[in-house]
């Protein structure tokens, strides 16, 4: 809970936090009230604790209600969850709302399972692209070996 704001405001605005009904209003306090100390701390948790923050229950919240609780897919308005597109905002995703869509856990699992395949397709076309660029092997030649030709080398140079 210290997330939100310093520790010794902790209790004040959970407290008024509750009073809030409406996931606009919650939203715009937690806006108006989060600091970057805030931010730095919650992109430092495991993901599922922060998945149980009060931060991400009022973001997500709000992701919901501005989406109508419906999935951005499909439109199915049952069992919907908030997805991250990226998650390099995690933390200050009040600032970056485009980073986080509304989907049922059916398309919400596809989207998963879509962004697995995607990268491991990703990573077998820079293999492809690594071993196109690798220079063939040298063979040994032994015009060029100067221990084949039985030459000496005297003062960096062979003779």
């Amino acid at each position: 809970m210290a997330v939100l704001v310093a520790q010794r405001d902790v209790r004040e605005n959970v407290a008024f936090l509750k009073q809030l009904q409406d996931p606009a209003d919650r939203f715009e306090f937690l806006r108006r009230t989060i600091k970057v100390s805030d931010s730095v701390y919650l992109r430092e948790l495991e993901y599922g604790a922060y998945l149980l923050t009060l931060y991400w229950t009022i973001v997500r919240g709000y992701v919901l209600w501005r989406h109508g609780f419906a999935c951005g897919r499909c439109g199915c308005e049952e069992d919907c969850q908030v997805h991250h597109l990226s998650y390099a905002h995690v933390g200050c995703e009040y600032r970056h709302l485009r980073d986080l869509e509304v989907l049922c856990k059916r398309c919400h699992s596809d989207a998963h399972v879509g962004a697995a395949e995607l990268t491991e397709a990703l990573k077998s076309i820079a293999e492809q692209k690594r071993m196109a660029r690798a220079p063939e092997p040298v063979r040994w030649n032994p015009h060029y070996d100067p221990r084949a030709c039985n030459l000496t080398k005297i003062d960096g140079r062979w003779l």
